[in-house]
């Protein structure tokens, strides 16, 4: 009898378990794409910079052999912006500095989830992942 005790909660458990799983498996997911995207955008930025440095190189090659700014404003282009120093953090907080979510974790085990506390800031707007 007892064996058939431990083979209920045995079987018990690991149906809990398969219903579960396809979650968190979903979840993986979106986090692995999230990383891409996240990789893909980090590319994307510092191929910007590597354009807007060739434009601001131009530019300024334009002026040292006799043109007039005024004429390169005429022709549609416009003086560059200088660039940042790379150390420098701009206006823009980093995503580090938010302090995380305090508490054991008690909300999401009693069936709560955990990003809808009070107190916490609304997601952005574009933050889910879609696929």
């Amino acid at each position: 009898m007892a064996h058939d005790k431990k083979s209920a909660a045995r079987a018990a458990r690991e149906l809990l378990l398969q219903e579960r799983l396809p979650v968190i498996e979903s979840l993986a997911e979106a986090a692995r794409k999230l990383e891409t995207l996240q990789e893909r955008e980090a590319q994307a930025r510092t191929a910007r910079r590597k354009g807007e440095d060739e434009v601001r190189e131009q530019y300024e090659a334009a002026v040292r052999t006799g043109w007039d700014p005024a004429e390169l404003r005429r022709l549609g282009f416009t003086a560059p912006r200088k660039r940042r120093p790379s150390g420098s953090s701009g206006s823009r907080p980093s995503r580090s500095s938010t302090p995380p979510p305090s508490g054991n974790g008690s909300a999401v085990s009693a069936g709560v989830s955990a990003s809808s506390g009070a107190g916490e800031a609304p997601s952005a707007p574009g933050g889910e992942v879609k696929g």
